[in-house]
């Protein structure tokens, strides 16, 4: 019988203490069924060490080729020049960063990224992309980088990866999957597993959002999930100084910090007769 399969995401988890701390307790409470670890992160050590201890088995890689905000900012692994500004620092936009980098040099750095991980010993459950960076637009505009990390994900093991079959939905818009079904049908060649439908909400409040509005939209979004595999995915972060600091948009991250461990939303879960699981990954 078909089933309506949800995994729920924690993004960015190795940026900073912050949101370690916030996944840390997501994990540890079964609020959410993935995270996907930042390699190149002041937090990814972190992260990685409590990951081993805990003998975590859905932690995903969150390939890394942006670096958006003003007070923390990260540089490559390889430090290939094409993908560094002035500062030795990853471009802060997609747009510095497809304007910039070398194809090559972006092989390269996937390649050191996906060596990084897999040296950590996690189980690797699957693959994402920061940002949306080596995506294609969906205008055509631009045609990304996937074939590159399609054929990582086949030489380690046929990994998931973080593409819709057949809907984005974006900030409770739809996007249909037709632009992109050229790199669906390589991924299906290559035996790379992909989810059905992809779900994410816009990153800083609206104007005269509360929590309890914010939480209605999600819980709305939660009732209209069909049967198959999608992914939602969040950004939690604890309420910190630090990430007041770093992030415009903290407000919203510590919300869905709160929505997570919120009693309405793991009804809502259940009353949509929701299955949480993590990237259906066979072991090797």
């Amino acid at each position: 019988m078909p089933k309506k399969l949800l995994i729920l995401n924690a993004d960015d988890f190795g940026m900073c203490s912050s949101y370690n701390e916030a996944v840390f307790h997501l994990l540890e409470e079964n609020k959410i069924s993935s995270s996907t670890l930042m390699p190149v992160t002041p937090g990814c050590e972190e992260a990685v060490v409590w990951c081993q201890k805990k003998k975590i088995r859905c932690i995903g890689l969150h390939t890394t080729l942006t670096s958006e905000w003003k007070n923390l900012r990260w540089r490559s692994l390889t430090h290939m020049p094409s993908l560094e500004d002035e500062q030795g620092f990853l471009y802060p936009t997609v747009k510095e960063f497809l304007s910039h980098a070398a194809a090559e040099d972006i092989v390269k750095e996937l390649e050191a990224q996906f060596a990084l991980f897999a040296a950590t010993g996690i189980f690797f459950s699957h693959v994402d992309n920061h940002m949306g960076s080596i995506y294609p637009s969906p205008d055509g505009s631009h045609v990304g980088y996937l074939p590159y990390v399609y054929e990582l994900c086949a030489r380690y093991g046929r990994l998931p990866f973080r593409m819709y079959r057949k809907a984005l939905y974006e900030d409770t818009y739809e996007i249909s999957s037709e632009p992109v079904r050229k790199d669906i049908l390589l991924a299906d060649r290559l035996e790379i597993p992909l989810i059905d439908r992809l779900y994410s909400f816009h990153f800083a409040p609206k104007e005269g959002e509360d929590y309890s509005s914010f939480k209605k939209e999600v819980l709305d979004l939660v009732h209209t999930v069909p049967e198959g595999i999608s992914e939602l995915y969040f950004h939690p972060s604890m309420d910190t100084p630090e990430v007041r600091e770093i992030c415009p948009s903290w407000q919203r991250r510590v919300w869905e910090f709160r929505l997570l461990f919120d009693e309405d939303f793991t009804y809502a879960l259940k009353d949509a007769r929701i299955t949480l699981i993590p990237y259906p990954r066979k072991e090797a």
